[in-house]
This record gives C-alpha cells, sequence and structure tokens, in this order.
C-alpha cells in the first residue's frame, strides 16, 4: 500500500511540474509574439520630388509605404496579423504599375517585396519562434521597399547633357 501511495504521490508531483512546464511555455509563446518589430535601425530610402509626383497618384504604392511606416510600431502578432493586406498590396502593386514606371527594375523589386511578405506569412503562419529568421525576413521586407524607391529614383534622374567639342 506504501508503494502504491508513493506511486501516486510522484505521478502527482510530475503532473503538477509539467502543468507548470507548460504554462511557462504558454506565456513564453505569448511574449515572444508581444515582442517588438526591429525595423527602426534599417535605412529607407525617400523618393525625389518628380518619383514622389508619380508614386503619390499610385494608390497601391501609397498603401505599401503606409503599411511599412506602420510596421515601425507592430509587434510580432501584429505582423503576422497584417502579413495578408500587404500581399493584397503586393498583387496590387503589380497590376497597377504606372506607365513612368512600367521598368523591368521596378517590376523585379516588386516581385522581391511580394516573395519576401509571403517568407513572411509562411514564418508567421506556421508559429516559427525562431525571432532571427522572422526579424531577417522583415527586414528584407523592408529592404526591399527602400530597394523600390531607388529604382523609382533612378528613372527620374536627369543625366547631364554634355556637348563635346571636335578639336579639328
Amino acid at each position: 500500500m506504501k508503494k502504491v501511495c508513493g506511486i501516486l504521490f510522484c505521478l502527482a508531483f510530475l503532473s503538477c511540474q509539467n502543468d507548470k512546464n507548460s504554462k511557462n511555455d504558454t506565456q513564453e509563446k505569448i511574449d515572444f509574439y508581444e515582442n517588438k518589430v526591429q525595423v527602426d535601425t534599417i535605412f529607407i530610402q525617400q523618393l525625389s520630388k518628380p518619383a514622389s509626383e508619380v508614386a503619390m497618384d499610385w494608390n497601391a504604392y501609397v498603401a505599401l509605404q503606409s503599411e511599412i511606416n506602420r510596421m515601425k510600431n507592430f509587434s510580432i502578432s501584429e505582423v503576422l496579423n497584417n502579413t495578408d493586406n500587404i500581399i493584397r498590396i503586393s498583387d496590387s502593386l503589380q497590376k497597377s504599375i504606372p506607365d513612368p514606371l512600367q521598368k523591368k527594375t521596378v517590376q523585379s523589386r516588386l516581385k522581391l517585396i511580394e516573395t519576401q511578405t509571403r517568407r513572411l506569412k509562411q514564418l508567421l503562419y506556421f508559429r516559427s519562434q525562431d525571432s532571427s529568421k522572422i526579424n531577417e525576413s522583415i527586414y528584407k521586407l523592408v529592404q526591399g521597399y527602400s530597394s523600390l524607391n531607388i529604382q523609382i529614383n533612378e528613372i527620374y534622374i536627369e543625366t547631364p547633357n554634355f556637348e563635346f567639342q571636335n578639336e579639328n
């Protein structure tokens, strides 16, 4: 009888320990998803005045710009809740490129943004707790946006018109 009581006591003790570990794991997961995203250290290229005039008439671009700016204050769970919206925006970007921006370099940056958004969604969908991969994916998404701005700016860079004289 003492052995049975001893075994029951041990099982009850282990059960309580597992319950405490389960509660700790749950709390760690909650804490993980409440961590703020680390994008404030990323340099984002701003648009030049002529590039900005065209881009600000492009509704999908304005929506992406807004999402990238909002992301600076997001937690990981907020990014998770927002990835579908960013994917819709990236699809819209590719379908609505204004004529002056119909360049392969711009299209490739839009594809990069879409790829990074889908990768981020995949990481978050599977509830990956690898913060370095999640932050890397968010970083690449923001860098893709910055690269898009660089490509749009390059379309509007004025090249100097040099006139060369013949020395004959």
